[in-house]
């Protein structure tokens, strides 16, 4: 009997729902923080780091550009400057330095964000994100298949079925910082995840697989290979989106 291969990439955003606010746990929101303050004063996308191993700062660059970009998606009518307004101001060895500080210490001191603000010269927000946690977790289920008699009282088969999934769960923290008043203006942890899913057809007659729905493998020679798993990119935009949705909305009238 021959194979029948069809593909297909199924991805579900857990945790995520169009309309709704994204829950952040542990958030703070300071007094000073509001709506026209935002508006009025700009915020700088400083930095993302991993909670652990040696920073890279490209890939810091871009996962928080990445933060940007969401913000500025999620909220229009912010300014969100990227990490080159701070970077040119210190220098990339006092920027790399600033990061690993931040890493290590998961905050700034009020010194920190009294040299900020003489480097930056001007009392801004700055917003830095830690990635707090990243796992990544496979879980497989499987159907048998039945033996029926269709309405002719013929013999027939339907087919078990094998699901693979392959998850990835990243949890940030974002805190970002009021130099003027030199206090955490904002702070808290969102937790995402989301699934890659391989679905494939066992066949009772001969026991030949049949693929169905199913995305490319991850290479290995298996008769059910798992999907590849979700990138991370594709978790932290609904992440930083969700802090945006939580940042002070403007007062209706």
């Amino acid at each position: 009997m021959r194979k029948h291969l069809y593909l297909a990439l199924f991805i579900v955003a857990a945790q995520f729902s169009i309309g709704c606010t994204t829950k952040v746990s542990g958030l703070m929101v300071s007094k000073a923080m509001t709506f026209d303050a935002l508006v009025e004063r700009e915020i700088i996308a400083a930095g993302v780091v991993n909670a652990s191993g040696e920073i890279d700062v490209g890939d810091s660059n871009s996962m928080t550009q990445q933060m940007r970009n969401m913000v500025t998606e999620e909220r229009k009518g912010l300014q969100v400057m990227d990490a080159s307004a701070i970077s040119s101001k210190l220098g990339e060895a006092k920027y790399l330095e600033f990061l690993k500080s931040y890493q290590k210490n998961a905050g700034l001191s009020p010194q920190q964000m009294t040299d900020l603000q003489k480097a930056l010269g001007k009392a801004t927000f700055v917003a830095l994100a830690r990635v707090d946690r990243n796992d990544l977790s496979k879980n497989s289920n499987e159907t048998s298949g039945t033996e029926y008699k269709d309405e002719q009282g013929r013999k027939q088969y339907r087919p078990g079925e094998v699901i693979r999934t392959h998850k990835r769960t990243m949890a940030v923290t974002m805190h970002i910082y009021d130099l003027k008043n030199k206090e955490v203006a904002f702070t808290g942890t969102v937790t995402k995840s989301e699934d890659n899913v391989s679905r494939y057809e066992k066949n009772l007659v001969s026991g030949v697989v049949a693929i169905i729905n199913a995305s490319k493998g991850d290479g290995r020679d298996d008769a059910y290979p798992y999907p590849r798993a979700p990138s991370e990119s594709s978790v932290m935009g609904p992440v930083f989106k969700g802090f945006a949705q939580n940042f002070p909305k403007k007062k209706k009238k």
